[in-house]
């Protein structure tokens, strides 16, 4: 049968609207089955003609925020929804 997919836009690193998303999931759906927690953004950012040590540091602190924050975020506040019933998926 299979279901639907929801297009949402959203900042990851915005804990509470995180929260919020999760709770609408709640809300309207009722679970979660999976969580692709598959979230950058930053390559962009990265200066791939460019020697690690010639990047623009502040660049590279917000790489690293948007692929660790990002994920460390989601998982906190949609591990707890997708646990609620066996064979949740992230």
């Amino acid at each position: 049968n299979g279901g639907k997919g929801i297009a949402v836009q959203i900042d990851h690193l915005v804990a509470d609207d995180v929260r919020k998303l999760v709770e609408r999931i709640r809300t309207e759906q009722g679970r979660l089955d999976i969580l692709v927690n598959d979230i950058w953004g930053g390559e962009k950012l990265f200066e791939w003609d460019k020697p690690v040590w010639d990047h623009n540091l502040d660049n590279g602190l917000r790489m690293l925020r948007l692929g660790i924050d990002t994920h460390l975020i989601t998982a906190h506040h949609a591990l707890p929804l997708l646990i609620e019933r066996p064979g949740g998926l992230l």
